[in-house]
């Protein structure tokens, strides 16, 4: 029965850094295949749903600070 020879030094790490770039390529072609699948929005959605993210973040910025001047003003009146 022969016995596989242990690889060289330098032959080892040639060996796991070409399984990596391999692995590393494999795993672009999956996500190119991915991205072709996706259906983008157009910019008139893209422009439409940020405008509602952003009128939905202000109108609670300005709840949260109404709320925060109540309890600021409740708890100075209360401490004196």
């Amino acid at each position: 029965m022969a016995t596989k020879k242990p690889p060289k030094q330098g032959q080892d790490v040639v060996g796991k850094v070409g399984k990596w770039i391999g692995s590393f390529r494999n795993y672009l072609r999956e996500v190119i295949y991915e991205l072709k699948k996706v259906v983008w929005p157009s910019r008139k959605q893209t422009i439409g749903t940020t405008a509602i993210v952003v009128i939905v973040v202000m109108i609670f910025g300005v709840y949260l600070g109404i709320v925060d001047a109540i309890f600021s003003y409740l708890m100075r009146w209360l401490l004196g």
